[in-house]
């Protein structure tokens, strides 16, 4: 992930709960704050660290990753990958709902 995009990073959490959050990576610390982001503005990362060992992976310009077609073969590496787990995923948020204590980690799209 670029420097500029670390810089960026904040973590989701739900209504009501805004801590900040400080961490360490390296020798950079980070500041993260929880936010509530609606889903329709969420994109998945196509150059995500996961899928580096997969034959298909090509990496993506960045400032490629909200069009379509990207986000469609993003998407289809996630689903072909079985160590995401996917499936088990959608049943565990359908049975469970989410559980906000794994934050999700985003950075904003300039």
């Amino acid at each position: 992930m670029s420097t500029m995009a670390y810089d960026a990073l904040v973590k989701v959490a739900r209504k009501g709960n805004n801590p900040t959050i400080k961490s360490q990576h390296g020798s950079r610390s980070f500041t993260f704050k929880s936010i509530d982001i609606e889903l329709k503005n969420l994109l998945l990362d196509p150059n995500n660290y996961r899928f580096l060992d997969n034959p298909t992976y090509k990496r993506k310009i960045k400032t490629k990753f909200h069009i379509k077609t990207v986000q469609d073969a993003t998407l289809r590496l996630l689903e072909k990958g079985k160590r995401y787990q996917l499936p088990e995923l959608k049943k565990s948020i359908l049975t469970n709902g989410y559980v906000p204590m794994e934050r999700i980690i985003v950075a904003r799209r300039d």
